[in-house]
């Protein structure tokens, strides 16, 4: 058992309330200070000239422009570039009708300098240049923060979120899958180059979700470009995760027939909320608390202990109504599909398509609904993310050959599974696909050569309550991991789980809110790995733990265990144990 190092004195105390509180406000960089900063050597006007050879790249704007002071930073100003790297012309996107493809990218370089760069993970279909981060809506947050910062469309512009005709275009696959990234990159160091007369002393890369995914890439792909990556509820098997939001479609399709026979949306399918009440996940919820709260010593709404609570048994059909369904009880349907949303997607000889999810007490917050069965209640439509993007993202993205108008409530899944493996040439385009989704989209490889050689570091951290992203795919992968690089692994790589935390963040008990930003740079600018991390509600007002309440994320396999006495509320009566 370990004791987190911040238990010390008070004068680590108050720099860890400092910490916590800049985490849930979007990450406490360790900014140099104002004489430490690089200041240009050319003027932002000359970057629209930029000789940017060998690289086929088209700046579009180079201008100067200025963010607003806070709280916590004074007021600055910056180099706003906007380019497109490898324009071309491709197989037409029969949902916006475009043909025209490259990776749009913005590059912001602040007048003040701290010599550090920052790729900037995209989200969902990606589709359009996002450079806000995970924690508040600032698209000059981290420019703020001194980062010269660079985001990408991953290859395509999306006519909307939900666009996924891009997929019909093979390359643009690749881009969407792992090339946008070897592609911006090395442009971007070069404007930073040519804007400040050095490179970059620290390259970074941050995303979740599918940014997660990406940053996976960066660090097995492109790990000689990046000495530090954070990848948040990573996608990692994303073509197959689309799968299981298939099976949870049909799974949760089923138990709505059951609670609420007849009520369908516009095209048939079953109304995917009346599937589970708010009640009925709550129920669930406390059942799930009921058996692993108290295992970490302390029953405060987070399960820290994740292995413990997954020996457990969970049975629930000491849920189960005596008869028709009522307030406070399950019936058979809604149980089955609670079975097996938690075993995972399944073929139809019994087979895993992805793996099982965890049982975590955040299955009854709203981020939970979203994804699963949607979050609006009595309307005629299926509006769960699940319903809205896996759709197209699956038919027009993943599977080959690429098809429109997918309706994952009546797809056989072992043909989806088989679509997303398949290469070869379209039938009816002739358009050649020489790569599967299951491998461009894959950043599961155990492959770090790149990274380590390059002495870089990498974090994830995983939301237990994710309902899209599997934890237990993420703990499984870190194990395999282990298995390969023994104890070193430690050394490069560290997992750190959050109880209750749905998809990237959020949640009703949840502690979502700690300094990534912080940890990453102090363990590749100082060598000090981050054993654990302070974390804390992010957004304390729609969380119903107490107001101040702070816990440890410890590093995997150790969890935040209480130590039996001291303040219940603080991080400092937990100790990080095996």
């Amino acid at each position: 058992m370990s004791k987190p190092s911040l238990k010390a004195s008070g004068l680590m105390l108050l720099a860890a309330a400092a910490a916590a509180l800049l985490s849930a406000c979007g990450g406490g960089s360790a900014s140099p200070t104002a004489s430490a900063y690089i200041a240009p050597t050319a003027s932002c006007a000359t970057l629209a000239k930029a000789a940017l050879a060998p690289y086929s790249v088209t700046i579009d704007t180079a201008s100067e422009k200025s963010y607003a002071a806070t709280q916590t930073t004074p007021a600055g100003g910056y180099c706003d570039v906007t380019g497109v790297v490898d324009p071309r012309t491709g197989v037409t996107d029969p949902d916006s009708g475009s043909n025209s493809y490259g990776d749009d990218f913005e590059l912001q370089l602040p007048d003040q300098w701290s010599g550090r760069f920052l790729y900037l993970g995209g989200g969902g279909l990606d589709g359009a240049v996002v450079l806000t981060p995970r924690e508040n809506n600032s698209t000059t947050y981290y420019v703020s923060q001194g980062f010269a910062v660079v985001a990408s469309n991953g290859g395509h512009e999306g006519a909307t979120p939900f666009d996924a005709g891009f997929g019909f275009d093979p390359q643009a696959r690749l881009d969407y899958g792992y090339a946008s990234i070897g592609e911006v990159t090395p442009v971007a160091k070069a404007l930073v180059q040519d804007y400040y007369a050095q490179a970059p002393h620290y390259s970074y890369f941050i995303g979740a979700s599918k940014g997660g995914n990406e940053a996976l890439q960066a660090a097995q792909r492109y790990g000689d470009e990046f000495n530090g990556v954070v990848a948040g509820d990573p996608g990692m098997q994303l073509s197959k995760a689309a799968v299981a939001e298939a099976w949870n479609d049909q799974i949760f399709a089923q138990a709505a027939t059951a609670v609420a026979p007849g009520a369908v949306d516009a095209s048939g399918n079953p109304l995917l909320w009346d599937s589970f009440s708010t009640s009925d996940l709550t129920l669930v919820s406390n059942y799930i608390l009921g058996k692993c709260d108290a295992l970490d010593g302390l029953s405060d709404h987070l399960i820290f202990d994740t292995a413990a609570c997954a020996a457990q048994t969970f049975d629930f059909t000491t849920l189960q109504c005596a008869g028709a369904k009522q307030n406070g009880c399950l019936i058979p349907a809604q149980i089955t599909a609670l079975n097996k949303f938690f075993a995972g997607a399944t073929g139809s000889g019994g087979n895993p398509l992805y793996a099982p999810f965890p049982h975590d007490a955040g299955i009854m917050s709203p981020g939970w609904a979203a994804w699963t069965i949607g979050s609006n209640p009595g309307a005629n439509v299926n509006d769960s993310l699940n319903a809205l993007i896996a759709p197209s993202a699956e038919g027009e993205v993943f599977a080959f050959p690429p098809q429109q108008h997918l309706n994952l409530f009546t797809a056989n899944l072992d043909q989806l599974a088989e679509e997303n493996s398949a290469t070869g040439i379209d039938p009816n385009s002739g358009i050649s696909y020489p790569v599967s989704s299951n491998d461009f989209m894959a950043a599961d490889s155990t492959d770090y050569s790149k990274l380590l050689a390059n002495h870089g570091k990498l974090i994830i951290y995983q939301g237990m309550s994710d309902p899209v992203f599997s934890a237990d795919n993420i703990i499984s992968y870190y194990k395999s991991l282990s298995s390969i690089y023994g104890s070193s692994t430690q050394g490069f790589a560290r997992l750190f789980l959050v109880p209750g935390m749905n998809h990237v963040s959020g949640g009703d008990d949840t502690v979502d809110g700690f300094d990534y930003v912080g940890a990453i740079e102090d363990w590749v600018e100082k060598g000090v790995a981050p054993a654990y991390m302070v974390a804390t509600p992010m957004t304390p007002a729609t969380s119903s733990l107490p107001a101040g309440l702070t816990r440890p994320l410890c590093a995997y396999p150790t969890y935040a265990r209480y130590d039996g006495s001291g303040d219940v509320n603080s991080y400092t009566s937990f100790s990080c144990s095996n």
